[in-house]
């Protein structure tokens, strides 16, 4: 979820030409829903609701470009290694990587092992010895991946700040994702998937909402996120 004269193009189309472009995106979103529900190809599926008409959205955060940048994922607010911590941090630092516009991601394991030595909480040594120009702090807590005894349902409150390396521990972006559900409706019977599947689909979904506020991106590319647990693999 944000810088010659030639001659000036009206901005204005068409009416019918929108009812048919609207048309039209409105069309791939439904094949592009009933394509996840019955082939389960969630990747392809995740590259084609990126192209999916529309305007994009800007990035919330734009300071990041030609910017050196470090990721630290906690887990509430101290573990940086449990499964959790360790999946976020690299698919935030995955997708800022590739759709980031000019912004050097430092590499995971090399951020893992600064971490081990100082503790998560120390931005200003963290970020020195890493050499990063940025740091971008998320915390996730309270997570829970079932709701009742029968259903998977991702929630969790998650908190995002970013910290410029050289005014020490001064917050310059953050953001709250408060009880973060997913999927936003109903959930996933226990016998269609296991743990492990539904915590790392739910924990991309969750990485995307975060990662977003740094590079523009699609809207669109939510469309039919619920529809997608129909092609998680069971046990």
């Amino acid at each position: 979820m944000t810088n010659s004269a030639v001659p000036l193009r009206s901005s204005v189309r068409p009416l019918g030409r929108t009812l048919d472009s609207i048309a039209q995106r409105l069309l791939i979103a439904v094949l592009v829903v009933g394509t996840i529900s019955s082939t389960g190809c969630i990747t392809l599926i995740s590259n084609l609701l990126w192209v999916i008409g529309g305007n994009e959205a800007p990035a919330e955060f734009k300071d990041l470009q030609e910017k050196r940048v470090a990721v630290v994922v906690t887990t509430d607010g101290a573990g940086t290694t449990d499964a959790s911590s360790v999946v976020m941090s690299r698919q935030i630092a995955s997708l800022i990587s590739k759709h980031g516009k000019k912004i050097e991601v430092v590499n995971p394991e090399e951020v893992d092992r600064v971490v081990r030595d100082v503790g998560p909480n120390d931005v200003t040594r963290i970020g020195s010895r890493l050499k990063a120009d940025y740091l971008i702090a998320v915390d996730i807590r309270d997570l829970k991946l079932k709701e009742g005894q029968t259903l998977y349902r991702g929630i969790c409150d998650c908190s995002l700040s970013v910290y410029k390396v050289a005014d020490g521990d001064n917050v310059v972006f953050a953001k709250d994702f408060p009880q973060f559900a997913y999927p936003m409706t109903g959930g996933v019977h226990i016998t269609e998937t296991n743990d492990a599947t539904f915590r790392g689909m739910y924990l991309s979904v969750l990485a995307n909402r975060v990662a977003r506020n740094f590079y523009r991106y699609d809207p669109t590319g939510d469309v039919g996120l619920d529809a997608a647990t129909a092609s998680l693999p069971s046990n």
